[in-house]
């Protein structure tokens, strides 16, 4: 009896530092709106500019120091998956979403966060895998898509597209 074959053997991860960077900094906007709420509220004096400062060193601090291992989970529980039986990725929601090589498959391109991903559509359930252009080893994942895909899939393409400097 042959032995099974995974459906979905190879996965690639997203590049770290990009993630944290833009996360660190919409973290970084979300303090400064929130203290110059409360600045807002406060008539602005000497005391209230040195409470300001301590309290966005405060926040700065602790918002890096949750958002650095908060993103490393992110990047490795959610891993693309290719193989014969086509890209398990994820939706905007998490939900665990495939999409069959056979299946007619749309790529659009967007950005989130300020990052580049790509949004590959094409799943029976009509959810769309959320793509991070930015992967640790994208030669080899485009060269995965294209072996298993086929050169003229739309995913195959965007990818060497974006390899490309496109």
């Amino acid at each position: 009896m042959p032995a099974a074959v995974h459906p979905f053997p190879l996965a690639f991860r997203m590049t770290w530092w990009p993630w944290l960077v833009a996360a660190t900094v919409w973290e970084q906007v979300g303090v400064v709106l929130v203290l110059a709420a409360g600045l807002a509220v406060n008539p602005p004096g000497p005391a209230a500019w040195r409470a300001w400062a301590a309290s966005y060193a405060a926040a700065s601090t602790v918002g890096l120091l949750l958002t650095a291992p908060l993103m490393a989970g992110y990047v490795w529980w959610y891993r693309v998956r290719v193989g014969p039986g086509g890209l398990r990725g994820y939706s905007f929601w998490g939900w665990p979403t495939v999409v069959p090589w056979d299946a007619p498959a749309a790529v659009e391109r967007r950005s989130f966060l300020g990052l580049p991903v790509l949004l590959v559509a094409g799943s029976p359930t009509g959810r769309r895998v959320w793509l991070a252009a930015l992967m640790a080893d994208p030669h080899g994942f485009a060269e995965a898509v294209s072996e298993h895909a086929g050169d003229d899939h739309p995913l195959t393409e965007a990818l060497w597209e974006r390899l490309a400097g496109g």
